[in-house]
């Protein structure tokens, strides 16, 4: 079961991926929630422990928020049939160069916090639309073994195409007008 929520290797569709980001969310939230409430319901001697303890628990979410969205978007690129390991670094570094520019150019940035600009904001909503609505592939990405001596020497069996069923065409009755629409009618 932890492999399903920690492991990076097999493939999610889009559902799964929806799912485990609304877990995910749900996770930190609570998580968030947890060192809130250590922070605010001791005596302000303790307050350092509290805050101790509120900082671990923020660092560990922060770190399993980190990696299970990794993992999630890493199978996820696998079932679009994408190199999970690329698009990632692809997108972080288009993110990295994105912040280094905003943060050189505040007049290019959005918002006061100079955190990114609208091409990276686009970028950023791209990907992760790709993620949430890009169809996934059929059966099994690997690639396939190469052919051995014998696959190479036998003949390829060759199967007869099946005819095409067709319909017939609709009868229509000669005393019908015909109701033209257009260049091709209706």
């Amino acid at each position: 079961m932890f492999a399903a929520v920690f492991g990076f290797g097999g493939r999610i569709n889009r559902l799964q991926y929806f799912l485990g980001c609304i877990g995910l969310a749900f996770a930190i939230l609570v998580l968030a929630l947890t060192a809130f409430g250590l922070m605010g319901f001791h005596r302000p001697s303790s307050f350092s422990s509290s805050l101790a303890a509120a900082v671990l628990i923020a660092l560990a979410g922060a770190i399993l928020f980190i990696w299970v969205s990794l993992s999630l978007q890493a199978r996820r690129f696998r079932d679009m049939g994408w190199n999970p390991l690329l698009s990632i670094l692809a997108i972080f570094g288009v993110s990295l160069v994105d912040q280094i520019v905003a943060r050189a150019a505040p007049s290019l940035s959005i918002g006061h916090m100079h955190q990114q600009t609208l091409v990276g904001g686009l970028i950023n909503l791209l990907a992760s639309g790709c993620l949430l609505f890009w169809p996934g592939t059929d059966g099994d990405i690997a690639k396939p073994a190469p052919p051995t001596k014998a696959a190479k020497a036998a003949k390829p069996v060759r199967e007869r195409p099946q005819p095409a069923m067709r319909r017939p065409a609709p009868v229509m009755a000669l005393d019908q007008p015909r109701t033209v629409f257009g260049k091709r009618g209706l």
